[in-house]
């Protein structure tokens, strides 16, 4: 199968669709993102399922994915083939000392639970 028909698959719209901002969040209900904000496009694939929403002509997407860093890496991966310019993963993690709720973190690197690299840096 190639990437795009996985794509088309995975989250149920086609490439050209997702805007240039993007945020994937697997905690953050799409629809809390609406306030004060025109929908523009919801799409529900086999994995991932999310909303383009137009705030005074921004437009952007909320991508919602599944608990876990694969789920997350693998939505980031097939962002590639996308005009997707800026990712903002909106989450949870764990294993970092001193932090509270509302603290902002800001990783330049991330791995999963195994070790593994599961993130990448974009230009």
């Amino acid at each position: 199968m190639d990437k795009v028909k996985f794509f088309t698959y995975a989250f149920g719209c086609n490439p050209e669709d997702i805007t240039e901002e993007v945020i994937i969040t697997p905690v953050i209900p799409v629809k809390k993102f609406a306030k004060n904000c025109s929908i523009l496009e919801e799409f529900r694939g086999k994995i991932y399922s999310g909303t383009i929403f137009d705030k005074n002509g921004v437009k952007f997407t909320v991508l919602n994915c599944l608990m876990g860093s694969l789920f997350a890496g693998d939505a980031i991966l097939l962002l590639d083939i996308t005009k997707s310019k800026r990712i903002l993963f909106s989450g949870i993690c764990g294993g970092l000392n001193d932090c509270k709720i509302g603290d902002l973190i800001i990783a330049d690197k991330a791995f999963d639970e195994i070790g593994r690299a599961s993130c990448r840096e974009r230009v």
